[in-house]
């Protein structure tokens, strides 16, 4: 048996170096269409499949507060909350709090900011890992006064150390303090994100573990079930315990019924992948169509010229070749394509990895996962093989049981067979009804960016700079100190050539953390059950709103008089003006923050809404204060400037490092690149969608084509009759394209129907489109009307060119 399939192999071989061109057709095809089905299929392995980098990943989860009333989003917890789950849980079996920071890194170097997470003490025995070299942290760690030690990522050990293998036990100075090394985590460990280059011990002091610091939400939670119990019971006992909540602290008990407060449960691995699992399956199941595509092209590759084999495979079965026999000879050649297919599959599936990261969004989660591994090259194999049955079973069915004697008195390279035409037809249509659903999906997302392209985030982008830029709490204690730092140094700033204006806020728009809580009105009643109203807030400094071109609606911005010891203001958007004082003047009216003692800040300003969560986002009503009465410690600088880019930056580096030399600037970037960035999941989408409809219809022309090319050579006897008989080539030509014709319009007609059935699934990633916009679908409907056109008339033309002396003599 093995001698037999030696000879077939080398046999086939000859036979498809004889046609190069039908060979490279198939290769090709088939490379296109494995390699893009592979390239998509490591990542969303890498990102959703492959379970997380820690023991027992589908054990986690992460708790979350939510206000049910106020808003549908998740929400960190406060350290009681955190404290209460930790002490009356009977399902979880250990959890740890982790809040996101960063901090300077100073000496061994220009300072670099640091991405940090300060985290308990259990956080690495939840997620049960180890350290490579050294160890993590203890109990007694966690505890005020004795947290100062740290834990470097292998690569932050690498980039910044060398790799030192004596680094353990050595003292580096993190914001002011000195924190000892005491553990190097693996390559492969990253928690809770994977530019997270540090972990330091988090300590409670008392009063953050007290009632009076419920509210003061800035903690993710994350825990392991124990064995046996399920997702439902830990979101039972977590539910249980939030409600418990409001009957011991009285003075917010009223706030937390009427806003829905409790708490939600989520599994890791879909809080790691959820924002971008529905838009992964949906390219999946884009390329998955191109695959099919380039199978139906090239299984009609295949069965043309099988049937032109048809009477070598008739005489082989007339000197003794038996059924299992032909069918084997068949399926060796597919086999022979779809490995070769499968090899240049992988070669693109390799280049595609290593290309993709530049393309797609930063906010993809495990990116650094994304690589070839034994799961893809499985998939390489199998996708191979299945591809390869696709191509050989039907020509070998066909083929193998065929009528001996009627093939053998046939002329030529095969009698006509009806039912292979009708095949080979069908096969057409299904192409055709394939790209029609790529190239609408591919539409509707390129309207759809169009669409987000045009959306004004509500500030000006052009010729402005953000520098985001983190004071050290343990050298800047006071709010004294940090106002007068940043105003010190925005007034340094704005006396620089060509700077117009600069300004500084707690939190960009589309890129920082979007600051939420609710308010209350002076003088409105809230005896009622509604929930409280929901904003967002910042803290800004004056000239902030002229820096980042927010413009002045009504009122006046902050200034120098608006300072700690002046009365509180808040400057208001014009979504909370036109909500709660409609037709009327807000300026003069006074909101204040819900909670047990509320202070009343009065409203001097309105300005426009901005979009501070996403383009996609309308967002909450916006609040802005005076950064002099809510001092931060980290604030990102806006520059409006009218000069060179760089030269401003060095300008502000310069004068930053003369007000405090180990004081690093990071996130430095036009706000040009700040939208970029918040569309870049939009135009990664779109670009894909777009690339496989381009494809898809490429490879239909070359099916239509390859269809009309083999039905006039079959027809060249009729149509040679019909010419004799008084037929104008444009009569021939016009028949030969109102057959083919019928053919790609059953297939845009099924292609319709398929789009409209599987438009539900790209709903989620559209923005102010429809799905099932008509524009879409008709336009789409033409353009592959057109490319069906032109595929078949090039044939029709050579048909119509015929001699009808030469097709007769030939026949």
């Amino acid at each position: 048996m093995f001698e037999t399939l030696r000879q077939e192999f080398r046999y086939t071989f000859r036979s498809l170096m004889k046609s190069r061109g039908y060979t490279f057709a198939c290769i090709l095809t088939l490379t296109l269409g494995i390699g893009g089905v592979t390239a998509v299929f490591t990542v969303v392995n890498a990102i959703l499949v492959a379970p997380l980098p820690y023991q027992e990943p589908d054990r986690l989860v992460m708790v979350w507060n939510h206000y049910g009333k106020v808003n549908s989003n998740h929400f960190d917890v406060s350290p009681p909350d955190f404290l209460d789950r930790k002490r009356d849980s009977k399902t979880l079996e250990s959890m740890a709090a982790i809040e996101k920071t960063s901090m300077n890194l100073i000496g061994r170097g220009d300072a670099e900011r640091i991405r940090t997470a300060r985290v308990s003490p259990t956080l690495f025995s939840v997620l049960g890992v180890k350290a490579l070299y050294g160890r993590t942290f203890s109990n007694q760690e966690g505890e005020v006064s004795r947290n100062f030690v740290v834990v470097l990522s292998h690569n932050l050990w690498k980039r910044r150390f060398g790799s030192d293998p004596n680094l353990i036990g050595q003292t580096l100075n993190l914001s002011g303090t000195r924190y000892e090394v005491i553990g190097i985590m693996p390559p492969s460990f990253w928690f809770p994100s994977a530019d997270t280059e540090m972990w330091c011990p988090i300590a409670f002091t008392p009063h953050q573990m007290s009632d009076d610091a419920r509210g003061n939400e800035y903690l993710s939670m994350i825990a392991r079930m124990k064995p046996g119990v399920s997702l439902q019971q830990v979101q039972a006992e977590m539910s249980w315990i939030a409600a418990q909540v409001p009957e011991r602290v009285p003075d917010r008990r009223d706030f937390l019924l009427k806003s829905g407060w409790g708490a939600d449960v989520v599994p890791l691995n879909e809080a790691v992948t959820g924002s971008v699992r529905s838009a992964l399956l949906v390219l999946l199941g884009a390329v998955a169509l191109l695959y099919l595509i380039a199978c139906a092209n090239t299984v009609n590759l295949f069965l043309a010229r099988s049937t032109a084999r048809q009477r070598e495979i008739a005489i082989r079965a007339a000197i003794g070749a038996g059924r299992s026999q032909l069918f084997r000879f068949i399926l060796v050649e597919a086999f022979q394509l779809s490995f070769a297919g499968g090899v240049g599959g992988a070669l693109v599936a390799y280049w595609c990895t290593r290309f993709i990261p530049r393309i797609v969004p930063e906010s993809l989660p495990r990116m650094n996962e994304i690589h070839l591994n034994v799961i893809v090259l499985l998939f390489v194999v199998g996708i191979s093989v299945l591809t390869g049955l696709l191509l050989g079973l039907v020509p070998a069915f066909r083929f193998s049981v065929s009528d001996l004697q009627h093939t053998l008195k046939a002329k030529g390279t095969g009698a006509s067979d009806k039912s292979v035409h009708r095949l080979r037809n069908t096969l057409v249509i299904a192409e055709v009804a394939l790209t029609v659903v790529l190239a609408t999906g591919a539409a509707l997302l390129a309207k759809s960016f169009q669409q987000l392209i045009q959306v004004s985030p509500g500030f000006q982008t052009q010729q402005r700079i953000a520098l985001t830029l983190s004071l050290p709490m343990a050298q800047y204690t006071e709010d004294s100190q940090r106002i007068s730092f940043f105003q010190e140094l925005l007034s340094q700033i704005r006396t620089m050539n060509g700077v117009i204006a600069a300004g500084a806020n707690a939190s960009l728009p589309i890129q920082g953390e979007n600051w939420t809580a609710t308010f209350e009105i002076r003088g409105r009643d809230t005896s009622s059950g509604e929930p409280p109203p929901g904003f967002e807030y910042r803290p800004v400094t004056s000239d902030y709103f002229r820096a980042m071109g927010i413009p002045i609606l009504h009122g006046r911005e902050f200034n120098e008089r608006d300072n700690a010891t002046s009365s509180k203001v808040a400057v208001i958007d014009e979504k909370l003006a036109a909500r709660y004082w409609p037709g009327q003047d807000p300026i003069g009216k006074q909101i204040g923050f819900s909670d047990s003692s509320v202070e009343w800040r009065e409203i001097v300003g309105v300005v426009d809404h901005v979009k501070n969560t996403n383009l996609e986002t309308e967002g909450l009503p916006q609040v802005y204060f005076p950064y002099s009465q809510s001092a931060e410690s980290t604030m990102t600088i806006v520059v409006y400037s009218s000069g060179n880019r760089s030269d401003i930056i060095e300008g502000i580096r310069e004068r930053v490092h003369e007000l405090d030399r180990d004081l690093p600037l990071y996130q430095i970037k036009s706000l040009d690149q700040v939208i970029s960035g918040a569309m870049a999941q939009s135009r990664f989408n779109t670009f894909l969608f777009v690339v496989f409809a381009f494809m898809a219809l490429a490879l239909v022309a070359t099916g239509i084509y390859g269809v009309i090319s083999y039905s006039v050579i079959q027809r060249r006897k009729e149509i040679g009759i019909r010419m004799a008989l008084g037929a104008q080539p444009q009569n021939v030509l016009t028949m030969i394209v109102k057959q083919s014709m019928r053919i790609s319009f059953a297939g845009m007609i099924l292609g319709v129907t398929l789009s409209f059935a599987f438009s539900r699934f790209l709903s989620s990633l559209l923005f102010r489109i429809e799905a099932t916009d008509p524009w879409i679908y008709t336009g789409t409907t033409f353009v592959a009307l057109f490319v069906a056109l032109i595929a078949c008339t090039l044939p029709a033309r050579r048909a119509a060119r015929l001699d009808p002396l030469i097709s007769l003599r030939e026949e």
